[in-house]
């Protein structure tokens, strides 16, 4: 159906909630940026900084389901208030020297991850526009991503000027980005809708998990998110193996960073004006061939780069469109814990892709991502499958 074609009306929700996006962003750019450089600094061996990198990940696997049925039970903002909170701690890390402290930030920062993802969706799927959803969506994803960009190059100064230390002044943005949320954001869900998802117990994940539409759109989370996995960690190793210079590689991270948060903007705009179908199937359709240009020729500089840029684009769309996807089989009082069962597959698909795209890089160099090309083409397949049972009169959210 034909939507009516509008720019997004931002109310005082929705306009604080994309302000302390951009705060989130200035305020995580340090930990995100050097946390690798700085525990090599330290002379820890590449095996304990993967480690610490994976217990992140754990942690963010128990918070996506806690984070999701906390949503539901008390509220997106809470929610999102707790998440905030907890990632005060990654601005420390430059203080923690080690492996225990260090364990003790990341994971408190992991579990961060999933409350503010859960509790930031949610609260704007509640606060926006539906016929604007997409591209407020969108406009969400690049508060944190303008914010981060601003604050690695004054990071990398002060990171010069007065070492590792230096970077703890984050905190202060992190405690405002909490105190903003917590005293001007508007309240979230109504009392009647919390009693209600409180009476099915604060986990009940279960009758939502036997739902064919939810097992699709987590099939259609797990699946492109597992080629992106792979793709944040070994483009940039087959992009050097095909002879790139540091230089090149860089440029691809500001070109493909750029053009990612455009598409994301067209994705959601489209889903506005014409439904989520299209720009869904596309960005799987665009996903895919991304990932094969790279598989088909990892000695090719201008394919890889092209290659990867695509791919890099379609799956930044792929999430500023999964809020319009769950917003179409749920209902308002479960939409936490739909998310967090989608977040669980997220990291789950980061994990294995990482893992998996290790194992098969040491075989071809092109291999991980001719894997995740195989994925991409089930994906698709799944998509429109999901389009199909979740047409207007087949499904009750």
């Amino acid at each position: 159906m034909r939507r009516r074609t509008r720019f997004p009306s931002l109310t005082t929700a929705v306009s604080l909630l994309l302000l302390q996006q951009m705060l989130s962003g200035i305020a995580m750019a340090p930990a995100n940026t050097f946390f690798p450089v700085y525990l090599k600094d330290l002379g820890w061996s590449a095996l304990l900084i993967s480690a610490m990198a994976t217990l992140q990940r754990v942690a963010g696997l128990a918070s996506s389901l806690a984070g999701g049925a906390l949503a539901d039970s008390i509220g997106s903002k809470r929610t999102l208030v707790i998440g905030q909170a907890c990632a005060v701690t990654a601005t420390l890390l430059f203080l923690a020297g080690t492996p225990g402290s260090v364990a003790v930030v990341w994971t408190l920062y992991g579990c961060s991850v999933g409350f503010t993802t859960l509790g930031g969706q949610g609260y704007l799927m509640e606060k926006a526009d539906p016929g604007t959803l997409g591209v407020v969506t969108a406009l969400y994803y690049w508060g944190f991503t303008l914010g981060a960009a601003a604050a690695n190059p004054v990071a990398g100064i002060l990171q010069a000027r007065r070492g590792y230390a230096g970077l703890t002044v984050a905190a202060v943005p992190a405690v405002a980005t909490v105190l903003l949320t917590a005293l001007f954001l508007p309240r979230s869900l109504s009392a009647t809708r919390r009693a209600a998802a409180r009476s099915r117990g604060l986990f009940g994940y279960g009758r939502l998990a036997r739902r064919p539409e939810i097992l699709l759109l987590a099939a259609l989370r797990f699946l492109p998110t597992f080629c992106y996995g792979m793709a944040t960690v070994f483009v940039p190793l087959v992009l050097r193996a095909a002879g790139a210079p540091n230089s090149l590689v860089a440029l691809y991270a500001t070109v493909s960073s750029v053009v990612a948060a455009l598409a994301q903007l067209a994705a959601g705009r489209l889903a506005d004006r014409r439904g989520g179908k299209a720009p869904t199937v596309a960005a799987f359709g665009l996903l895919g061939l991304g990932a094969l240009a790279v598989a088909l020729f990892p000695s090719s500089l201008p394919a890889v780069f092209a290659g990867a840029t695509v791919l890099m684009a379609a799956a930044w769309s792929l999430s500023a469109l999964m809020p319009v996807l769950v917003a179409r089989v749920t209902a308002p009082e479960e939409r936490g814990r739909a998310l967090g069962f989608l977040h669980l597959f997220w990291n789950l698909a980061m994990i294995l892709g990482s893992l998996t795209g290790g194992v098969l890089y040491e075989v071809r160099p092109g291999l991980p991502f001719a894997a995740g090309a195989a994925a991409l083409a089930i994906a698709l397949c799944l998509s429109l499958r999901f389009f199909r049972v979740t047409e207007p009169g087949r499904t009750a959210a």
